[in-house]
């Protein structure tokens, strides 16, 4: 055999190159005959230990992208996951790779970050409902994907199942219909209120308003808020009120009272949150009248508009109030979803009460 490696005449007989090839060949087959004998096991844990043998072969072949080497059957996006962020390689060494079985590419499987999905359907609002997959469509888990990724998060990350569990609908929320018709309905008046005054079209990058003022408004309204929850519910009520989940009107994404009011008061989009109270709403108050009392409009004209401080002072009532009716006609014709738009009415009569 070391013949075969001899030079001569300076020159390499190219059996070198061909005794690697075959070597490289036979690493090959033994790589498809362990995915053919193992797939199974692969597909519902990619990456056991027992099968870390099998990645060093597939990295003497391919030190770049052993992966679909070892699971040829299985697609692994190039723009999920990269250099920029963690590689699949990464991701294969800390336990991270699931792979889904309904949602195909072709006809091979896909394979996502188990904790990057799990996050984004934490941020998103899923875990109550059914899960997605974190791809641009935001694909919906099917039955049987679902019930293998809460396994293997079981397994794999035991402290966001537990989180998981936490959230499903075993609390003792507060059922609104149970507090009083009076309380209720001071509750659903300011929530209201408080979507005129944040839920604007462009968001805080509207130019119809004075730089700020548009931030400020969303503030004034969701402070409103705070102070008729505060004054109508008992602590307890109060406290159960947060664990209540409001459904996103548009999609079956859900967050917590609680959450809605502290993410509007740490700086996220209130038009986007907007979209959770009109769920809300939606199941106590089909018809929504979105009315904002003229003096109510004085007042918030008196606090933020012509304080001096502010720099808005040279802005007229008619202006704001323009502004609120534009935000009236926003969440009536953009927001609600199109069953709701036929329900409600084209003008809005009676704007000010």
């Amino acid at each position: 055999m070391l013949e075969k490696f001899e030079k001569k005449d300076n020159k390499k007989t190219g059996t070198n190159q061909t005794y690697s090839s075959y070597i490289k060949l036979d690493q090959i087959i033994v790589l498809s005959r362990n995915w053919i004998n193992h797939k199974e096991a692969f597909l519902d844990a990619p990456c056991k230990t027992r099968f870390r043998s099998i990645y060093s072969i597939a990295k003497i072949i391919d030190d770049q992208h052993p992966l679909p080497l070892m699971m040829p059957e299985v697609h692994f996006d190039e723009n999920y996951s990269s250099n920029a962020y963690e590689t699949w390689e990464e991701l294969y060494l800390k336990d991270d790779v699931f792979v889904s079985l309904d949602n195909l590419k072709g006809k091979k499987y896909i394979a996502y970050s188990l904790e990057t999905v799990y996050l984004a359907n934490k941020y998103k609002g899923f875990l109550r409902t059914t899960l997605h997959f974190d791809d641009v469509e935001a694909t919906e888990m099917s039955e049987r994907d679902q019930e293998r990724f809460l396994s293997q998060l079981k397994k794999r990350y035991p402290e966001y199942y537990k989180e998981y569990l936490n959230v499903q609908p075993n609390k003792a929320e507060l059922s609104l219909t149970s507090i009083g018709k009076e309380k209720l309905n001071a509750i659903l008046d300011a929530v209201e209120v408080m979507l005129v005054l944040s839920c604007q079209k462009g968001g805080l990058t509207s130019n119809f308003l004075p730089g700020g003022l548009t931030d400020a408004l969303s503030s004034y309204g969701y402070q409103l808020l705070i102070q008729v929850l505060s004054d109508t519910l008992s602590p307890e009520e109060k406290k159960g009120l947060d664990y209540l989940w409001a459904k996103n009107i548009q999609t079956n994404a859900e967050r917590t009272v609680g959450d809605l009011i502290n993410s509007a008061l740490h700086g996220s989009c209130t038009t986007t949150l907007g979209l959770y109270w009109l769920g809300l709403l939606k199941t106590l108050r089909p018809q929504l009248t979105l009315a904002i009392d003229e003096k109510f409009v004085d007042k918030i004209y008196n606090d933020l508009v012509q304080d001096r401080t502010s720099g808005w002072s040279n802005l007229g009532k008619a202006h704001l109030t323009v502004f609120l009716k534009k935000n009236a006609q926003y969440i009536i014709l953009d927001m609600l979803n199109p069953v709701e738009k036929e329900s409600q009415p084209k003008v809005i009569p009676g704007y000010f009460m």
